[in-house]
């Protein structure tokens, strides 16, 4: 069950957003339900901080006029919260679109108001079946596979760890390539940012993280190392006995 929070500081329209949700949840049960629905960005961080909720889907207005606290800031405040939110911009301020990505705000969607209450209801409803599907990949109590989570443009992205060969610095600033067992993906980041999230993987060299799992051999005189699926990389001298190693050990756990 997704728990769904609801902040806009117009009255009809957060009436509109909560019948819209409530349909969907009728029409799908055990899927949603509306935990918070409120005109203050305030109001939903105090509720936040006495109900710890983890994993909600928050429906929230850029531009928040009763309120110091703008759509967008309070979407940070929510992340320091909700480490595993899921959230969608609903605005009038196109030109605001730039500035989640400036300062980096996975989203699920951006919703344009002035598209009319049909569009909205539409793109509301993509947004809950989205989040849905992600939802259970993403809590850390549930059983299964797990994810590696990246923002490719504005749309946020989820592949399996154990599709993941390694991580490498790409060409241009700031940007990682993730090559998977069937594709190459590029997307912006840093690569200390990356290993703080992932320390199960290993640092094979100073542009290279691999996922030691995915290991079948290591050629120590070319310094290279093979994947599962026949991909390879470099692997820096320093670090092929740290890598035998690792591995060794996880094999005879």
């Amino acid at each position: 069950m997704i728990n769904v929070f609801l902040c806009d500081d117009e009255p009809t329209l957060l009436k509109n957003y909560s019948e819209i949700v409530t349909n969907f949840a009728q029409s799908h049960p055990n899927t949603t339900e509306i935990t918070l629905k409120t005109k203050n960005g305030y109001e939903l961080l105090v509720f936040l901080k006495e109900s710890h909720f983890q994993g909600g889907l928050y429906f929230l207005d850029i531009d928040l006029a009763n309120d110091q606290l703008n759509g967008i800031d309070l979407a940070l405040e929510i992340r320091k919260l909700d480490s595993y939110a899921q959230i969608a911009f609903i605005s009038t301020h196109e030109e605001l679109l730039k500035e989640t990505i400036q300062r980096r705000i996975n989203i699920l969607n951006f919703i344009y108001k002035e598209d009319g209450l049909e569009s909205v209801r539409a793109m509301i409803q993509e947004t809950l079946m989205t989040a849905i599907e992600l939802h259970d990949k993403q809590l850390p109590e549930q059983e299964g596979a797990a994810y590696f989570e990246y923002n490719n443009g504005l749309i946020l992205e989820k592949i399996k760890l154990d599709e993941i060969n390694y991580f490498e610095t790409a060409q241009q600033v700031r940007h990682i390539l993730v090559h998977a067992d069937s594709s190459v993906i590029e997307f912006s980041a840093k690569m200390i940012d990356i290993e703080k999230q992932l320390p199960q993987f290993y640092k094979a060299h100073k542009s290279i993280l691999i996922n030691p799992e995915k290991v079948v051999k290591i050629d120590k005189l070319k310094r290279r190392v093979a994947f599962d699926n026949g991909d390879s990389c470099d692997i820096s001298y320093r670090k092929v006995t740290g890598l035998m190693n690792l591995i060794a050990t996880a094999h005879q756990d």
